[in-house]
């Protein structure tokens, strides 16, 4: 099994910072969504081995791990609030 050690990087955004990682150095590009409220790390099982041929996007949502809480709740509600 191979081993890759996650770099985490952030960035500023108008919702807080939001932290990611690049792993990889190839084409496709791939983005990697968590379906769920988990970490980067989830994706540790497969990242290794899509990496060595691809680059590979993955990223903490917002009020998961290194990420911030979200300023705004959710979308939707914002636009219930409107009677959209």
């Amino acid at each position: 099994m191979l081993t890759l050690k996650i770099e985490k990087y952030k960035v500023d955004t108008t919702n807080g910072t939001l932290q990611y990682n690049i792993s990889g150095n190839g084409k496709p590009n791939i983005v990697l969504i968590i379906g769920g409220s988990g970490p980067i790390e989830g994706w540790m099982k497969i990242l290794p081995a899509i990496s060595e041929s691809s680059s590979v996007f993955s990223y903490n949502r917002f009020g998961v791990a290194g990420s911030d809480k979200p300023k705004v709740r959710h979308f939707t509600r914002s636009i219930n609030n409107r009677g959209i």
